[in-house]
Formats: C-alpha cells, sequence, structure tokens
C-alpha cells in the first residue's frame, strides 16, 4: 500500500465511509469527515482541496438556512481543518440538534455533510 496512489486511497476512504462512488465532489474534496460526530462544544471538518479555487462551507440548519459561514475564499491545494465551534454568525450559541455542513467549490458539484450538536 506504501507504492499506491494516495488519491486512490482517498477515493477507496469516499467509498467505504459513504457507500458511493467518487463524483465531482469528491475529487474536489477528497476526504470531508466531521469529527466528533456527535459533537461538544466544537467540531473539526479535515478536507483536500484537489487545486487552487475559491471554495465556501457554511453550516445550514434542517430548513437550509444558513447558520455560520466557516470560510469562503481562495484555498490553494492541499489538506486544510476547519472547526465549527456551535456558534451562529451572530456569535450565538446554536441548539442541540442535526446541521448540515455544506462546501462548494467553484466549478464543482457540493458536497454536504450532517453534523450533530448535542448540548
Amino acid at each position: 500500500m506504501a507504492d499506491q496512489d494516495p488519491r486512490a486511497r482517498d477515493e477507496h476512504l469516499n467509498e467505504a465511509f459513504f457507500a458511493t462512488k467518487p463524483t465531482r465532489s469528491t475529487v474536489f474534496l477528497r476526504t470531508f469527515l466531521p469529527w466528533p460526530n456527535p459533537f461538544n462544544p466544537s467540531v473539526s471538518v479535515r478536507l483536500y482541496v484537489d487545486g487552487t479555487r475559491d471554495v465556501r462551507l457554511a453550516v445550514h440548519d434542517l430548513r437550509g438556512r444558513r447558520v455560520r459561514n466557516l470560510f469562503e475564499g481562495r484555498l490553494s491545494a492541499g489538506w486544510r481543518t476547519v472547526v465549527w465551534d456551535g456558534l451562529d454568525d451572530g456569535g450565538r450559541a446554536t441548539a442541540s440538534g442535526v446541521y448540515f455542513l455544506r462546501a462548494e467549490g467553484a466549478g464543482v458539484d457540493s458536497a454536504t455533510r450532517k453534523l450533530v450538536l448535542v448540548r
């Protein structure tokens, strides 16, 4: 496995964790895994951006309303870790419940992961 292309390994991880074939979004975000999940008070999301591009990461509630904009801007290729502290854009604590972290990149499909906040 040491000689294996790391991109192939990441695609295998995506298939194993999400039981789906890699799509354009998993090529853009090779790994997009929140941890811990459920979480309190914060969750970290490790992701790999496949090339320099504009990226937006935002947390939404069950109704689709944006709760928190975590990042919006240009990222170069590589690994990143983004942390959500359970606060909304106004700095207020959000309620326990299910949230969705949505990642969007210029010219690629978006990807979404479920987050569970337990207070």
